[in-house]
């Protein structure tokens, strides 16, 4: 009876020090076994990504997971002991974000954990604003679209035409824009891990009475970092579009110090002390203010 007390209560010290998302399909980590490479390390939410997975102890019939016991590989491939093809799955709860990797060895022979070995899912990219978005084009026109997840070659279609990238950045692309008859035309971005939504861009008449593209506002992108004392002090870089001119950043409407434009995309501002909780970002150009990002006091 002793013996089996003390098995039981081994057991479930095991049990507690097993990783928080490793599988407990088996209760014992194998000692024979170990994840020690992966041939890619990224790949899109909708998974489809081959991976080789190097390693020891590897058995037929293993299976594989990323994240959790609900994201089960599409398939696996036995190569040899040292050597598994898999297609990576959906990501867990379709979110972005670095998994680990636990490979089943079937039956009772156990798992092996990939601990800080993880694989990347990375999201889609997302169109948020257009500059200009309305405009005759001429020879070496070019369009500016900010979003987020510009992550990998990006390639652009206006109206359905190729566009050639000219600058990239992961919240920023540059793009000449090609010939197109007057009218709306959806432009779209793809990357490695996904296409964006369709935004609108309107080719003007050019016979039609002249125009001028007005000044777009500042949009924000990102925080660097996304918070910070309530004592304030805290440089923040603020990442966006159309930042250039900004006369005033305040958090939470209290204005910060010390701000200043480092480049079009990126200025530098210290928090102002204020109360604990999420608070609303602003920056403000002579074309309005952005839409609001959210800074954290601790």
């Amino acid at each position: 009876m002793k013996r089996i007390t003390v098995l039981a209560a081994l057991l479930a010290v095991l049990a507690i020090s097993t990783p928080a998302d490793a599988l407990t399909l088996d209760p014992n980590p194998s000692s024979t076994t170990s994840v020690l490479s992966l041939s890619v390390t990224n790949g899109p939410i909708a998974g489809g990504t081959k991976v080789t997975i190097t390693g020891r102890g590897f058995r037929k019939g293993s299976a594989v997971y990323f994240g959790t016991a609900k994201n089960k590989a599409k398939s696996v491939r036995f190569v040899s002991s040292k050597e598994l093809v898999v297609v990576t799955p959906t990501a867990p709860n379709g979110r972005a974000g670095a998994y680990s990797l636990t490979v089943h060895l079937g039956g009772n022979k156990g798992y092996a954990y990939s601990h800080n070995l993880k694989f990347n899912y990375v999201a889609a990219p997302k169109i948020e604003s257009l500059y200009p978005f309305s405009w005759v084009p001429t020879s070496g026109s070019q369009l500016t679209i900010g979003g987020s997840n510009f992550f990998g070659k990006a390639s652009v279609t206006i109206g359905g035409v190729p566009a050639a990238v000219l600058t990239q950045s992961t919240y920023s692309l540059t793009v000449a824009a090609p010939a197109h008859a007057a009218g709306n035309a959806p432009v779209v971005v793809k990357t490695p891990y996904g296409t964006s939504g369709a935004s609108s861009v309107t080719f003007a008449d050019p016979n039609g009475p002249a125009r001028s593209a007005p000044l777009p506002p500042p949009a924000v992108f990102a925080l660097t970092p996304a918070g910070g004392t309530v004592s304030g002090g805290t440089t923040v870089l603020i990442q966006g579009q159309e930042l250039t001119g900004a006369t005033a950043v305040s958090f939470g409407g209290v204005a910060a110090t010390n701000v200043k434009v480092l480049a079009p995309g990126l200025i530098a501002a210290m928090a102002p002390a204020h109360a604990a909780g999420r608070v609303a970002v602003l920056v403000t150009t002579a074309a309005g203010s952005s839409s609001t990002a959210q800074f954290t006091y601790n």
